[in-house]
């Protein structure tokens, strides 16, 4: 397979988020909310495909010049296995955007994009901090596990919601199983 991607002047979303937080500068609602739709309309068409994308993170956030948000590095992406009901195994992903059922090794299917994308939306109204943290990996982990994190500051009240619903979506999906 060959995927050609238009060229993303503006670099990536975690040099953005860097260069916005030394600027004291944050994202306005419109340009959340539009990055909000670009994301989950190119997670809904890799979905569609029956394709995990499996590294949702900032850094594979391509920006370009008319500030529209592309979504790319499929290095590990994968197809689903067609049976219903099969869920992925392998181990793949950044360590502080991973999914509960990665950590956790009971398998996963495209939910655990949404998952990512939850901690991506967090880190774009937190200029750059990440949801779950600690000094080392087992801290991560276990702060994922327990789905607990800062609640975003009163300005960003009405996107507590959205970040409700990825983490809800999420625990549907896997009690489904």
């Amino acid at each position: 397979m060959i995927l050609i991607m238009e060229y993303a002047e503006r670099g990536d979303l975690s040099k953005e988020l860097a260069r916005r937080r030394k600027a004291r500068q944050k994202f306005s609602n419109a340009e959340v909310w539009q990055l909000v739709l670009q994301i989950l309309n190119g997670l809904r068409f890799l979905h569609k495909q029956n394709i995990v994308h499996r590294d949702v993170k900032s850094l594979n956030v391509f920006i370009t010049a008319d500030h529209n948000y592309k979504l790319g590095d499929f290095g590990v992406s994968r197809e689903v296995p067609a049976e219903k009901n099969v869920l992925m195994q392998s181990f793949y992903g950044t360590p502080l955007y991973l999914s509960p059922e990665i950590i956790n090794g009971t398998g996963y299917t495209q939910s655990t994009d949404l998952w990512s994308f939850g901690v991506l939306l967090y880190e774009v109204l937190h200029e750059g901090r990440m949801p779950f943290s600690g000094p080392n990996l087992k801290s991560v982990t276990q702060s994922v596990l327990t789905g607990r994190y800062a609640p975003l500051e009163n300005k960003r009240r009405e996107f507590q919601h959205v970040l409700q619903q990825v983490v809800q979506s999420w625990y549907n999906t896997i009690a489904s199983y």
